[in-house]
């Protein structure tokens, strides 16, 4: 369902929110603030900042209610790039695809594990009998 409704969507998440679709399903863009932020001064700065990505991301939020998409997103990664940039990475809440890349990692290296033991079990029996 998610999927389905990302794809329905996909081109208006692009025209308004510069929201990309990747190849796991995960929606990405990177945020680009106006650089008004920073002639506010260290104090007042980060202060703008936040309020600007707030404000982003209610308009987000706003858009994927809508389309009801919101109760099955999370976000996965908000990352500050530079002062006035950053990478917001969306993902399906229900599927952690870091989570399933690292279970993946310990089954291969299992398999190999076992793999290389079973062919040293086999050459030892080869070699004594």
């Amino acid at each position: 369902m998610y999927r389905k409704l990302v794809k329905e969507n996909q081109e208006e998440l692009l025209q308004k929110f510069n929201l990309r679709v990747d190849e796991v399903g995960r929606l990405y863009t990177v945020i680009n603030l106006p650089p008004q932020a920073d002639t506010y001064g260290p104090k007042d700065g980060p202060r703008i900042t936040a309020s600007l990505l707030k404000n982003w991301l209610s308009r987000l939020d706003e858009f994927l209610i809508s389309k009801s998409i919101k109760e099955l997103t999370a976000v996965e990664t908000m990352q500050e790039i530079d002062e006035s940039n950053y990478l917001l990475i969306i993902r399906f809440k229900f599927l952690n695809m870091a989570r399933i890349a690292t279970i993946s990692s310990f089954i291969t290296a299992f398999v190999v594990g076992v793999t290389v033991i079973a062919t040293i079990v086999i050459a030892l029996i080869k070699l004594f009998f």
